[in-house]
């Protein structure tokens, strides 16, 4: 499959991209990830928040893996989705003014950096039986980073407007 394939197919890659995975392991990872990041950050969120996150993060990395990484055929998988998550979990501890948020952001933050110049664990390719989507954790980050950032600005325009 080549990038104008995955282009023209981009709508249905949007719904099924992020649902799909390679195997039992690489979904009950994602699944896993997803709970934990709910048991950790979840007092932050109400359903209808996090599903209108899920979407916006799903849309972000299904457009940076179509659009910006020529290297890949395909993508399936939560793990971008899972990124934008932790990174906005994290900057929700931050705001909450629990400490350990800072060292949630740097990790990521390292991790990200780290696959997109080593690359990602051979380990973990062989666990689900493709190539890790590193990119996909990119745009995920990049995503979360920009939401924190358009809350920050509508929190800011909030505050700024005056009450009748």
């Amino acid at each position: 499959m080549n990038q104008s394939t995955i282009q023209a197919n981009f709508y249905w890659s949007f719904i099924t991209a992020n649902l799909l995975h390679t195997n039992t392991a690489h979904l009950l990872l994602n699944l896993g990830g997803l709970s934990l990041l709910w048991a950790i950050h979840g007092y932050s969120y109400t359903v209808t928040n996090y599903l209108i996150q899920f979407l916006y993060f799903s849309l972000a990395v299904t457009l940076g893996m179509a659009f910006l990484s020529n290297n890949f055929a395909w993508y399936v998988g939560l793990s971008g989705v899972l990124h934008g998550t932790f990174i906005v979990g994290a900057y929700q501890d931050i705001r909450h003014r629990i400490k350990f948020g800072w060292w949630l952001m740097l990790g990521v933050w390292i991790k990200i950096i780290y696959e997109q110049v080593i690359g990602a664990d051979e380990n973990l390719q062989s666990l689900i039986e493709a190539q890790v989507a590193v990119d996909a954790h990119l745009y995920g980050a990049i995503a979360g980073s920009l939401w924190i950032g358009g809350r920050l600005v509508l929190n800011q325009n909030n505050r700024s407007t005056p009450k009748n």
